[in-house]
């Protein structure tokens, strides 16, 4: 599903996993005071959108289709998020996506094998056509390996954070298929963002 589109140039973006990448992942946020936004987290987009990338989130919300969250507040939280991350009072994300589905879902409305739900690339497709975005010079972070899988199956680059559930993860790097290894593992969104300005410049 999409949501809060705003224009911005350039053809490159970063797409952002939510939940254990730009906030805390507390489990199945489902009010505004749960947001936690990582310290790091401002400074990182700015240096990103300084260096001229779109800044788009892309978030799997299985607990829509769990039924622990409204359906409106995936939508809800990118706004306060847009309205909290900003840079001199301009936003600092471009927009954002999100994906309500699962295959066993309890909430019927919401069950299903879809194309948008990580590592399907589809939340990475409707940006690329909403944005106007090349997605073989854009990146994915995320704290799980199925953020870079999704990367990959677009030709874009995937940089997983130590933050949230990446810590764990980590440790079975050996363990993942070739398509979901990380170009890059990033403490946090910070160095992230400073490893994919630094790689830009050498590709």
């Amino acid at each position: 599903m999409e949501s809060e589109i705003s224009a911005s140039s350039g053809g490159r973006a970063v797409f952002l996993d939510r939940d254990g990448t730009i906030i805390e992942d507390v489990g199945y946020a489902s009010s505004l005071d749960q947001l936690a936004i990582y310290p790091e987290t401002i400074g990182a987009l700015h240096e990103l959108k300084e260096a001229g990338f779109r800044l788009i989130v892309v978030s799997n919300q299985s607990g829509v289709a769990r039924g622990l969250i409204d359906p409106s507040f995936p939508d809800e939280a990118l706004r306060r998020l847009r309205e909290t991350l900003t840079w001199n009072g301009a936003p600092l994300l471009d927009g954002g996506y999100h994906c309500p589905h699962h295959p066993e879902a309890e909430v019927e409305q919401f069950r299903r094998d879809c194309e948008c739900r990580k590592p399907e690339p589809g939340m990475l497709l409707d940006a690329a056509r909403d944005f106007d975005v090349d997605l073989s010079r854009s990146y994915v972070v995320g704290d799980h390996f199925s953020d870079v899988e999704t990367a990959h199956r677009v030709g874009a680059s995937g940089v997983l954070v130590l933050t949230g559930h990446g810590m764990h993860h980590v440790t079975k790097l050996d363990q993942v298929e070739p398509i979901a290894r990380p170009d890059f593992v990033a403490t946090d969104i910070l160095e992230a963002a400073r490893w994919i300005i630094l790689h830009r410049q050498h590709r």
